[in-house]
């Protein structure tokens, strides 16, 4: 339905518009492919992966990383 890709997009925009930051960045699980999805859709860019990231049900587990920078500052 798009909920989930919406909601990113209008954090995205507060995040930027009020908060003035500078970069977003989010971090997944390889094998999560429905939150791979919907950060490509709301244009956010791969930029790698990061092995042994988080903590996570007894192991460190890789994450892989979007990314979308504020091109208004």
């Amino acid at each position: 339905k798009g909920i989930m890709t919406r909601a990113v997009r209008e954090l995205t925009k507060f995040a930027f518009d009020e908060l003035r930051l500078h970069r977003i960045e989010i971090a997944l699980r390889p094998e999560n492919q429905a939150s791979k999805r919907v950060a490509e859709k709301a244009g956010y860019v791969f930029e790698g992966m990061r092995p042994r990231y988080l903590h996570i049900d007894g192991g460190w587990r890789d994450h892989i990383v979007f990314v979308k920078e504020n091109t208004k500052i």
